[in-house]
């Protein structure tokens, strides 16, 4: 899945986070995981809960992020992946 040759750039993350596919094959999940891993080291999360690959994580996030992190502007997009990881 080659998206370009430029840089991560909001294309590349607004296509990482619109990847609506009901079945997500191994590396789009894969790429998902390691952007929200990035957003997540942006943001105020305890270390232990920065494992994305983890569903209890990741639910914890859905709970949880947006009471330090609800008003950085990559929050919507971090929900989004997070919600798109559990529906895998």
């Amino acid at each position: 899945m080659k998206i370009g040759s430029y840089n991560m750039g909001v294309r590349e993350w607004w296509y990482i986070a619109n990847t609506r596919k009901r079945n997500m094959d191994l590396e789009a999940k894969q790429r998902k995981q390691s952007a929200l891993r990035v957003l997540l080291n942006q943001m105020d999360v305890p270390v232990i809960r920065t494992d994305v690959t983890n569903v209890g994580n990741l639910r914890w996030l859905m709970r949880n992020l947006a009471v330090r992190n609800g008003e950085r502007s990559m929050f919507n997009t971090a929900v989004t992946m997070i919600r798109e990881l559990l529906r895998e």
